[in-house]
């Protein structure tokens, strides 16, 4: 059986106001070599989980689809 840790220290979730060619927002956090500019990366707040941030992000932006992002929030990526 595949086994993986989950980061579970607090760290503050952004998500980004710009959809990807898929569609969706993709929720970051500041460390990521992804990141979005400035000026395009919301606040979404800390979690200790990445799927606490998701949720938060469904709940802010609810017209929205969401996703972690595959480089800094794999355990959240989906597409």
């Amino acid at each position: 059986m595949p086994s993986f840790t989950m980061n579970i220290t607090p760290r503050e979730y952004f998500i980004n106001r710009n959809r990807q060619k898929t569609g969706e927002h993709e929720i970051h956090v500041k460390e990521c070599k992804t990141f979005p500019e400035p000026q395009n990366a919301i606040p979404l707040g800390v979690y200790n989980i990445c799927s606490a941030a998701k949720e938060a992000a469904k709940r802010a932006y609810p017209n929205w689809e969401v996703d972690g992002c595959k480089n800094c929030l794999r355990e959240c990526h989906t597409r």
